[in-house]
């Protein structure tokens, strides 16, 4: 099967202070709480649509970050998204 390398830096669109400057875990998550979007950019979401994808991040500590782009590209229609990290 054919594999495609989109980077999406542009996902995010809400300007929020780094997860790990923040120590309490509620607060990672409703720090980063619809922080990310796909279906903004009506191009990213065209390239996500019924695709499987890959997210890949330096570190997962709650998953706030890697759940709410999950949440997103599922939204713009993604068939499958899983995550892996380097560090955990």
């Amino acid at each position: 099967f054919p594999v495609m390398l989109l980077l999406l830096p542009s996902l995010k669109i809400k300007n929020t202070p780094k997860q790990s400057s923040i120590e309490d875990r509620q607060e990672r998550f409703a720090n980063i709480a619809g922080a990310f979007s796909v279906t903004e950019s009506a191009t990213a979401a065209d390239l996500v649509a019924d695709k499987n994808i890959i997210i890949i991040d330096d570190v997962i500590t709650t998953g706030a970050t890697v759940g709410d782009t999950k949440r997103s590209l599922l939204t713009a229609g993604a068939r499958n998204v899983s995550a892996f990290a380097i560090a955990h």
